[in-house]
């Protein structure tokens, strides 16, 4: 179960990730308003970094590591 999943509304809404996309959203937005291309360039590393953080925290990790422990054991 993801970490998130016990979590009420409006911690969901008042959460890290909520001001860190909200911040990347202002950053690329802003960016593109005014044609600067670090502003585009943050806001879509921002927005990357959660979404490869929303991957991460999705995977199911005890059952990959205990998945390549059984492959390690059956391959020596």
């Amino acid at each position: 179960m993801s970490p998130t999943a016990n979590r009420t509304l409006p911690e969901r809404i008042f959460s890290l990730e909520t001001l860190l996309g909200l911040i990347g959203l202002g950053l690329f937005g802003g960016g593109a308003f005014h044609g600067s291309v670090m502003g585009v360039f943050w806001g879509v590393v921002i927005l990357g970094g959660l979404v490869l953080l929303h991957l991460v925290r999705k995977k199911d990790w005890q059952k990959h590591w205990a998945e390549m422990e059984q492959r390690s054991r059956h391959h020596k």
